[in-house]
């Protein structure tokens, strides 16, 4: 028996502890490896509130984290903008002393910053915490656009449905692929994304502090659709690469280059999602070349065609207006 423990506490979310429970937690008889058993860790036994206004059953004391095979740390919105308690961060990092398996969902990810557990890894959150974590713990290598990250013994996923993808990655190094496959079909859920697939998030201009930056940005939305590159960038800015480089790492948390590609790939996004332009038309608009290289970047990213990405994503409707 594999012993997946969920450290929990008030205002957890129900959703990814709803995910850790369905490939944890339910029985399975007809999947003959499916060997788990899932717990619940609070810092104080009892039942736990959920940020949905509806309780968990009764939790266990933070002791049932020494028999553990794994440990999952649930997202607890009380433990982003405050350290967790200190029993809880005491037992993290015993449990990773020991070698044991720890895996974060969503903003869980703080948790095992605050242990100390990420430092010099590289980790991901849900998109709109990935700046906070990366401005409160610097020595994280904070990568905002993947859904899940393996460090082996550590690993952290993006927010909401980006856990499925973790616990089914989970599965899969216990059991093998075909056994994740398996059992996503059995939840119907999409066997495989792969971790460093991107999050459907929306970019918008980030807050630079430096005004003068913001303003390049702007520049940059604008010309998307013209071969601009770094050096492009840096001209316009009036600055070396190297400074330019410097001030995107310091302000943004990626390079030049990551920027623009993250921001032509939203543009293509947004284009498919609203417009009926063929695909040479919604590459050249979004600065990506040609309809070829829009497929070798979708599959790269979203594993998907841009013909498929619209089919599910597409919001035109028969008289040429959103739905």
């Amino acid at each position: 028996m594999h012993q997946v423990v969920l450290i929990t506490a008030d205002s957890v979310s129900p959703l990814e502890a709803g995910i850790a429970a369905e490939v944890f937690g339910v029985r399975r008889p007809e999947l003959s490896w499916h060997d788990y058993h899932l717990a619940l860790a609070a810092p104080a036994p009892g039942r736990v509130a959920t940020a949905g206004g509806f309780a968990l059953a009764e939790a266990h004391g933070l002791q049932v984290l020494r028999a553990a095979d794994t440990i999952l740390v649930a997202p607890i919105t009380d433990f982003v903008d405050a350290p967790a308690p200190s029993p809880i961060i005491s037992e993290l990092r015993t449990a990773h002393a020991r070698g044991l398996r720890i895996a974060s969902l969503c903003v869980g990810a703080f948790v095992l910053a605050e242990a100390g557990l990420l430092d010099h890894q590289a980790a991901t959150t849900h998109w709109r915490f990935t700046d906070r974590l990366a401005r409160r713990y610097p020595n994280i290598h904070v990568r905002p656009n993947v859904l899940y990250v393996d460090n082996g013994q550590v690993l952290t996923s993006a927010g909401a449905l980006a856990a499925l993808d973790l616990c089914l990655h989970l599965v899969g190094r216990d059991h093998g692929i075909d056994a994740a496959a398996q059992l996503a079909r059995r939840i119907v859920v999409t066997p495989r994304r792969a971790g460093d697939q991107a999050q459907f998030v929306e970019n918008p201009i980030p807050q630079a502090h430096d005004h003068d930056l913001a303003k390049q940005l702007r520049w940059a939305i604008e010309h998307l659709h013209e071969p601009i590159g770094v050096d492009a960038l840096a001209a316009h800015a009036k600055l070396s690469s190297r400074t330019l480089a410097r001030r995107f790492a310091q302000q943004l948390g990626v390079s030049p280059g990551q920027w623009l590609r993250i921001q032509r790939i939203d543009r293509a996004r947004h284009l498919l999602e609203v417009t009926d332009q063929p695909l040479d038309a919604v590459a050249a608009n979004s600065g990506l070349g040609s309809s070829i290289n829009l497929r070798k970047i979708f599959r790269e990213q979203f594993d998907m065609t841009p013909a498929e990405y619209r089919r599910l994503h597409h919001q035109i409707g028969p008289a040429g207006q959103q739905n």
